[in-house]
């Protein structure tokens, strides 16, 4: 006797011969972080399918259910997850958030090999079973292990992307925003380098509606500002620490962020972002890092590098920022 769902349906292509996902998100991670990226993913509609891993079961399972309930409210045909790396196959961007949580006061470097460890084990079998995804990779010390990720994986450099300063730049135009009571839209300027402490303002490229801040304020960013711009730098790079202090994690904006970037990506819009790439050979820099330099995202990765015309000063803190990042990964243990 026919079930309901056999009197109701009448099948015409078998659900196995049925065109795999074409835009499908793994996160790896459902943190804090892994779930902010993860609703801001479903809400922009960017996903035909999504996958959740994450080696806490119960956890993982909560997650899933806990969207899939809310699911008549999203576009997202399919939302599944395992702590077996197989229900990621065939995704296009495969997304990085796991690893050990930055404590309150704790540098992010020092988070390097307890993170480097876990890596070991999820970035081979992300490209077991989507070999030709992008991966992009949010955990900190996002640089460091975005090298890492890259080392590990064997996919082409273009394919690896760290989130970066994308969050950085942002916090960067909000600050400015609040200064000057423009909307931070039309706040432009770019956070470049580490993700941390070592990051430089680009204060020769700061404008809004093109006209440069610098030609209005030549000591704009420098300690002769009387308008104390340089601790609109530092409040960016204070920003997680702050949170952390605050709420014990951060999560919403870094969530936003990687939904903007996964959107360049899957549809293509070749947009600018401050991600982190390889850069030998940018701004003087010899070493084999990743930074975060004005990229253009595609449906392919990174597909250009915008060459900013940088200051001196602002060259020669590029420079040091991959010196800071070099001589912590040179150490590493793979």
């Amino acid at each position: 006797m026919a079930s309901t769902k056999g009197k109701l349906i009448h099948e015409m292509v078998p659900s196995k011969e049925r065109d795999p996902p074409h835009s499908k998100v793994t996160i790896v991670g459902v943190g804090q972080v892994g779930m902010a990226a993860a609703i801001s993913v479903l809400l922009r509609d960017l996903a035909d399918e999504l996958a959740l891993v994450d080696v806490v079961e119960d956890r993982l399972k909560g997650e899933m259910m806990d969207l899939l309930h809310g699911s008549l409210f999203l576009k997202t045909a399919k939302i599944v997850a395992d702590k077996d790396y197989s229900v990621t196959a065939g995704s296009r961007l495969v997304v990085v958030t796991a690893g050990a949580r930055q404590q309150e006061g704790e540098s992010r470097l020092n988070l390097v090999q307890r993170n480097v460890n876990i890596f070991k084990f999820i970035i081979p079998n992300i490209v077991k079973y989507s070999p030709n995804c992008i991966l992009l990779v949010v955990s900190n010390p996002v640089d460091i292990l975005t090298y890492v990720a890259w080392k590990l994986s064997g996919l082409p450099k273009h394919r690896v992307i760290g989130s970066g300063c994308n969050l950085d730049s942002a916090r960067f135009r909000y600050l400015m925003s609040e200064r000057l009571g423009v909307n931070s839209a039309s706040c432009h300027g770019w956070i470049i380098g580490e993700h941390g402490d070592s990051s430089v303002p680009v204060w020769s490229g700061v404008n809004v509606a093109g006209v440069g801040l610098q030609s209005l304020n030549p000591d704009i960013g420098t300690p002769k500002d009387g308008e104390d711009w340089k601790s609109v730098h530092k409040q960016v790079v204070d920003s997680a620490y702050e949170v952390i202090k605050l709420k014990g994690y951060t999560s919403w904006a870094i969530g936003l962020s990687v939904a903007d970037l996964a959107e360049s990506i899957l549809k293509n819009l070749r947009r600018v972002h401050p991600v982190s790439t390889h850069c030998k050979g940018q701004h003087g820099v010899h070493d084999d890092v990743f930074l975060s330099l004005p990229c253009v995202l595609g449906s392919e990765g990174i597909t250009d590098i915008i060459n900013q015309t940088l200051k001196k000063e602002e060259e020669a803190q590029v420079q040091k920022s991959a010196e800071t990042l070099w001589n912590v990964q040179k150490e590493l243990t793979f």
